[in-house]
């Protein structure tokens, strides 16, 4: 029920945007900012979809405690971000597209050991929760 809210809400935004478009300029959205707040979203949400996925992977019961912690610390992390009243987290800067970004990539394939693609994928959750705060905020007036 959440993942659909969150999808209703992505697309509310998105025929908002696309309604302001026809306004006068006065009264309109910041286009920029808020396509970029939604296209974070999107991140976001296929992010967290594969979060699932590597979850549902999970066959290695000896892993549940690291899988926990990581896991904790990611809920934290993104109610730090999401919580636009706290301090939040800093987001990174857009990752490095050059070959040498591929060093980053853990060096077994996730059928061989899912625990480093899901800490690397709950990495980018976070990042691209600070990139939604970063872009609400500088969607919001005032």
């Amino acid at each position: 029920m959440a993942r659909r809210k969150a999808y209703e809400s992505l697309a509310a935004l998105g025929a908002a945007l696309t309604r302001s478009r026809v306004e006068p300029r006065g009264v309109r959205l910041p286009i920029r900012k808020v396509a970029t707040l939604l296209d974070h979203g999107e991140r976001f949400m296929a992010h967290l979809s594969l979060v699932r996925h590597s979850l549902a992977r999970l066959d290695d019961a000896s892993e549940l405690p690291r899988i926990d912690s990581a896991l904790s610390e990611a809920v934290a992390a993104l109610g730090a971000c999401l919580d636009l009243q706290g301090p939040g987290l800093p987001a990174k800067a857009a990752p490095d597209q050059s070959a040498d970004a591929l060093d980053m990539l853990p060096a077994q394939p996730p059928a061989h050991d899912v625990v480093p693609w899901l800490s690397r994928r709950l990495s980018q959750l976070v990042d691209e929760a600070a990139h939604i705060r970063a872009a609400a905020q500088s969607s919001l007036p005032g």
